[in-house]
Order: C-alpha cells, then sequence, then structure tokens
C-alpha cells in the first residue's frame, strides 16, 4: 500500500472479519475432535508437518498475538502523551482499540479537544498524532521483529469508526458516515506510511528497507460507519468514544489444511 493512493485503494471489505471467526471455530472444534480420537491423535502426532499441525500453529499464532497485545496495552499506557488515552485488547479478535478519556474543561471553562477526530472530520488531531505515533512504532515493531508470528499475518487493518450523528441531508446517513469512517481509517494509515520514518524505529538501512516491503504489504484500512459505536455506563451511545481507529491483526486461514483434517475425521 503506497501512501499516495487514493482513499478507495485503502477500503478493505469487513468480510474478512467474518471468515476470521468461522475460521477459528472450525480450527477448535477440529484440534478438540482430533486430540479425543485415539486413532486421529496418533496420525496427527505422526504427521507433525501435516494439517493438524498447520492449523494448531494459527492457533498458537493467536495465542501469542493476544499476549503481545496485552504486553503493548502495558507499554503504551506508560508512554509519554498517551496518558489520556483508554486501550482495549480483544484477545479472541486479535485487536486492540484506543479512545480518549472523556473531554474535560480547563481552568477558563474552555472545553480541550480530546479524541481521534473533531465530529464529522477525518483529519488526525495533534494529541491523537502524538499517540498513534507511539503506539504505531511499538505495535509494528514488535510484529516485524517476531518472525513467527508476522509469517502468519495476513493483513493488519486500522478500522475507522463513527458516531451515529447525521452529517448531510442529501444522502443516506449510513453511506455518509462510511465514507468517513473510511476517511478516518486512511488518515491514520497515511500518517504511518508518510510521517514515521527510519529514526522512529530505530533500524538500520536493510532493516528499513525490508521492514517497508512488509508495512506496505500488511497495513491496510477499512471504515465501519456507525456499525459498532461504544455505549456509555447507562447503555446511551457514547458520541464522543465512537469516533475512533480499531488496530486489527488478521492471522492466516489454511483453508486446505482445514479440509484435509475434515476427511481424515471422517
Amino acid at each position: 500500500m503506497a501512501g499516495k493512493k487514493d482513499n478507495e485503494s485503502y477500503v478493505w471489505i469487513s468480510y474478512a472479519d467474518l471468515m476470521t471467526s468461522v475460521t477459528f471455530a472450525f480450527i477448535f472444534l477440529l484440534l478438540y475432535f482430533m486430540m479425543t480420537n485415539a486413532k486421529h491423535k496418533k496420525d496427527a502426532e505422526r504427521d507433525t508437518g501435516g494439517a493438524g499441525a498447520r492449523l494448531g500453529a494459527l492457533v498458537q499464532t493467536q495465542q501469542r498475538l493476544g499476549e503481545m497485545l496485552e504486553n503493548l496495552k502495558e507499554k503504551v499506557e506508560r508512554a509519554k502523551g498517551c496518558e489520556d488515552v483508554l486501550w482495549e485488547v480483544d484477545r479472541a479478535a486479535t485487536s486492540i482499540r484506543a479512545y480518549f478519556k472523556d473531554k474535560s474543561q480547563n481552568s477558563g471553562g474552555e472545553e480541550n479537544r480530546i479524541g481521534w477526530f473533531d465530529n464529522g472530520k477525518a483529519e488526525l488531531l495533534p494529541r491523537a498524532k502524538t499517540c498513534l505515533k507511539t503506539f504505531s512504532v511499538l505495535w509494528l515493531s514488535d510484529l516485524y521483529l517476531n518472525e513467527s508470528t508476522r509469517d502468519n499475518i495476513q493483513n493488519l487493518v486500522l478500522e475507522g469508526h463513527t458516531n451515529t450523528d447525521k452529517i448531510s441531508s442529501d444522502s443516506t446517513n449510513f453511506i455518509d458516515n462510511l465514507k468517513l469512517s473510511q476517511d478516518r481509517a486512511y488518515s491514520a494509515a497515511r500518517f504511518i506510511i508518510e510521517d514515521l520514518g527510519r529514526g522512529d524505529f530505530g533500524f538500520d538501512d536493510k532493516q528499513w528497507q525490508e521492514f517497508q516491503k512488509w508495512r506496505e504489504s500488511a497495513l491496510t484500512a477499512t471504515g465501519r460507519s456507525y456499525a459498532k459505536t461504544l455505549s456509555k455506563s447507562d447503555g446511551g451511545e457514547d458520541k464522543e468514544r465512537s469516533k475512533r481507529i480499531e488496530f486489527r491483526c488478521l492471522i492466516k486461514q489454511d483453508f486446505k489444511a482445514m479440509e484435509s483434517v475434515i476427511k481424515e475425521s471422517k
């Protein structure tokens, strides 16, 4: 993904979310069946390089990513410039999301702008850029330097979200917010690609060239409109927190291995 591509080139259909969930559901069921069936368990142990082993490697990748994200959360929470940001890890979805604390008032009675974006806008706010830089360097570095995990990652997804506020009276609100959410994801992706250089990551020239190729092949962006708004404690929509970016790691899916294990199980 080159930084100067049109917004449309960053749109990535969220169908992969469903497929990832379905894939891991199959994986866990199949592995469980194999472990409880003596014959198939013996076959799996004998054929360590086979389908069962490959599926097991993907499950291990999910577990390692979950642990990595938990560690990353602790690092970012201690980092300067991210004091106003709250992080939440979803280990099952191998994702992490960030949202800024509630708006506060300064001594002059004026409201401080705390958040990723202004309402209806896609440009990252200064505070958001500061924390996004810290997070992105840690996130991408950890993933890139862990070769066993990196090789099982299909895509790194920047997922843009909006609240339900109406943007225009000229078209469908969902479509308007879908474009806005895509623009927000694009804005974050462009910042990561164009504003973060070799010095931020501390790589030498060779590492930097290889890292750039990997980053541009893995990093993508998508928008979800207001399909996944966040709620307040009273159940109402939290419009400020809903304007956000989520960071997801999509793991490769080995359908051939799944088919092979199914055939062996019959």
